[in-house]
């Protein structure tokens, strides 16, 4: 794993800030409003439903972009990339579903 050359390569920053900065803000906004509705013991799904859908599928579609060039483009692998991905799939995952079963009146 060659996390150390994938931290500072070409591709390790955009428009000046690093892509590793960007995931630990998204992880942090995923992790925000999917704690709202517990932390405020309020009905604050209504509103963060929405963006919770909005950044999973963003946080995902851009994994598989990053891994891709990952793979692709510099030919090599780092490991914490890839659990990054397989986090922001299944957090995309459970949003979905949980926005599935909400929609359709089973909680």
């Amino acid at each position: 794993a060659e996390c150390g050359s994938v931290l500072t390569g070409p591709y390790s920053s955009i428009f000046g800030v690093p892509v590793s900065a960007m995931g630990l803000a998204s992880y942090a906004l995923l992790l925000a409003l999917s704690a709202a509705p517990f932390v405020l013991q309020q009905d604050t799904e209504r509103f963060t439903r929405l963006p919770l859908l909005i950044l999973s599928t963003f946080m995902a579609a851009f994994s598989v972009y990053l891994v891709l060039l990952l793979v692709f483009k510099l030919h090599t692998t780092c490991a914490f990339c890839f659990l990054s991905a397989a986090l922001s799939w299944s957090s995309f995952f459970i949003v979905q579903r949980a926005a599935s079963i909400d929609s359709q009146g089973l909680v």
